[in-house]
């Protein structure tokens, strides 16, 4: 997936968006949101070996869709540009949600969420370009302001298989924190 789609996707997210900027958290019938995180460092198995990945940015966009005032299905994409052994590598991932809504107090949600998608990490060298099943949680906290929403978020990325034809790559969960806008 290359930069364009990735502008064109968030392009897309925000422009639908836009009509629902005023809805009321309790009323809403989607959430489109945007989070801006850092992804912790952690081992990533490689072929039985591990190697360590940098800490990085990540940048999450996600459109839920409510099935009932409690409980969305959606979409996500991520996209974080992260270091392995001195070797730059982006992922991209896109997938479904499934996520119920708590409701605890009259402006203040809780999101959890299990998310499963298909990732893509790429690199320069060959040998670092992966397609695996990405394997998620996240946990949103929103917060109605006047005529919108804000929420911080944490969760983990996990990759319980997938790898290219010269190696398995897997790792175990590895957390995330950050916050964003929900529009």
């Amino acid at each position: 997936m290359n930069k364009k789609v990735m502008v064109v996707m968030l392009v897309v997210f925000t422009l639908s968006a836009m009509p629902l900027s005023g809805q009321d958290i309790m009323d809403r019938t989607r959430d489109i949101g945007i989070t801006a995180a850092y992804w912790l460092s952690g081992d990533i198995s490689v072929e039985g070996g591990t190697t360590e990945k940098d800490g990085s940015f990540l940048l999450r966009t996600f459109a839920d869709f409510y099935l009932m005032p409690k409980l969305a299905m959606g979409v996500y994409f991520n996209f974080a540009p992260y270091s392995q052994n001195d070797i730059d590598v982006t992922l991209y991932e896109f997938g479904g949600s499934i996520k119920p809504k708590f409701m605890l107090d009259k402006d203040l949600a809780l999101k959890p969420g299990l998310n499963i998608g298909y990732r893509l990490s790429s690199s320069d060298l060959e040998l670092f370009e992966i397609d695996a099943l990405g394997l998620n949680l996240s946990v949103e906290l929103q917060k109605q302001m006047d005529n919108m929403l804000i929420h911080g978020e944490f969760g983990f990325l996990a990759q319980p298989a997938g790898g290219n034809e010269w190696a398995d790559v897997t790792f175990a969960p590895i957390i995330y924190f950050g916050g964003g806008i929900t529009f």
